[in-house]
């Protein structure tokens, strides 16, 4: 019924009456509008209208490329990070057991320099090498060398 009140009574109307503002009604007037339009300015309106569309579009375009862009660099990022972080990782990893291992070189390095001591102090004692290398399992050779090692 609206609509053909409103095409029935167009030419008395200089706007829209009450109840007739919602979108596909502002559009009729604005066709409306455009029909009563001498040529030339139609068209110049028409091309106006062309570029203001296509630079909406484009910048919608431009903005979605835009988050799209970002979002793959945020990816990208979290991928280095996620590969920084697993070297990290591993060169804790690697120094851990590194640790561990000069750690244990130490105790037997200690424990070597403690029996070269004992043996030591066992020849000033009066022991002969061979019965040290006896008591202690090792050859006569190294129990030989650990004794005429010079400090």
């Amino acid at each position: 019924d609206r609509f053909l009140y409103c095409i029935k009574h167009l030419h008395e109307m200089d706007e829209l009456p009450e109840g007739f503002t919602d979108g596909i009604w502002q559009r009729f007037t604005r066709q409306c509008e455009l029909a009563e339009m001498p040529a030339e300015v139609k068209e110049e309106y028409i091309s106006t209208m062309t570029t203001e569309i296509d630079r909406r579009a484009q910048k919608k375009y431009e903005e979605k490329e835009m988050r799209e862009y970002r979002q793959q660099v945020k990816r990208e990022v979290e991928e280095k990070l996620r590969e920084v972080e697993n070297k990290l990782r591993e060169v804790e990893r690697k120094l851990r057991e590194e640790m561990i291992k000069d750690k244990m070189a130490l105790r037997e390095e200690g424990r070597t320099e403690g029996s070269a001591e004992l043996i030591r102090t066992m020849f000033s004692n009066g022991m002969d090498v061979a019965e040290i290398a006896r008591v202690t399992g090792l050859t006569v050779g190294r129990v030989d060398g650990i004794v005429n090692v010079k400090d």
